[in-house]
Formats: C-alpha cells, structure tokens, sequence
C-alpha cells in the first residue's frame, strides 16, 4: 500500500538525497528527524549505509519515536522482489518514515534487519551546522555572576539530597 506510493515519488528522494550529500560536512555527527513533525527518530552514530537506487539510509539503531509495524507484509515494488517488509512509522505523528526488512532474498542480505528510512520522509540536522551568533543581552538579562552560581549549587544540592531522601523511604511511607 503505501510502500508502492513511496516509490512512485522516488525521482523527488533522488534530488533530495543527492542535495543533502552535498551539505553535510562528512565527520559531523547528524541527527535524522521526522520529516512531518521534526521528532528525532535515529543520528548518524548508528549509520549502516545508504541505498541511491531505493532513496533510503540505513540505520543500525533508531530511539523511541520509531514505531516498527507488527504485521509484515511482501514489497510491491520490482527493486525488490520477494522482500518481506514492516513499516516503519513516527510515534508522534503516524506518518510512514521507511520499512524493515524481515525476510529476503540473498541479494537483500545486507538490509535486513536494519531500520531503511525513505530519505524523502526524514529530514537531517548536521551538528555544528548552524550559524554562530551571539545573543543580544539587555541590561535586565547580565551575565551569571559567581554569587548567583553559588546560590543556584546550593538550591541544586538541596533538591538532590530531598530527591535522595524520597528514593530511600520505606514503601509503606510512600
């Protein structure tokens, strides 16, 4: 169903996937979110590769806002005949972010297993990327000075030695 709708948009992953290469800086770390609703689903550090024909990346890892479907069902695309795939979905909005693959034929070894996200539906953010500028600061908004560093450990040390205190009461207190 909607595996077949996401490769009828291929030529659009294409350009896509081709202009996000060009700008991010290789040894920056990136992080991949939703591309509807911005949620961070997976970064780099767990990267596995990248399929150009498919317009997808590969991640060996992704965080909590990746739902994996439960029911696999077989591709429909001929790029890959006898591939069973899940959906791979976002927790905060529902929308469709790529597959996994379950069960394939041997020339689809390499991505089972593997979360392969549709670059078309994530967007990136390359650490350090943005530009530097400093913040205005209003004569109400000084600095942090050392006494009100001061003041703000020990309201810190406080509120950890009470959350100790509440983690050490007996079951029945509580």
């Amino acid at each position: 169903g909607r595996h077949c709708r996401l490769r009828a948009r291929r030529g659009r992953c294409d350009a896509s996937l081709t202009r996000r290469r060009r700008a991010v800086k290789i040894d920056a770390p990136a992080v991949f979110l939703c591309g509807q609703c911005r949620r961070p689903v997976g970064d780099s550090l767990s990267w596995a590769g990248s399929d150009e024909e498919l317009s997808q990346i590969m991640l060996k890892r992704v965080n909590e806002n990746v739902v994996v479907g439960k029911e696999p069902y077989v591709s429909c695309t001929q790029n890959e005949p006898g591939c069973l795939v899940v959906n791979l979905t976002c927790h905060g909005c529902g929308s469709t972010l790529g597959l996994m693959y379950t069960s394939t034929p041997k020339e689809f070894d390499f991505k089972r297993s593997l979360f392969c996200f549709c670059v078309e539906n994530i967007e990136s953010y390359v650490l350090g990327s943005a530009d530097h500028q400093m913040a205005a600061v209003s004569s109400e908004e000084r600095p942090v000075t050392l006494e009100f560093q001061d003041l703000i450990e020990q309201q810190m040390t406080k509120v950890n030695s009470l959350s100790g205190q509440r983690n050490a009461w007996p079951e029945s207190d509580q």
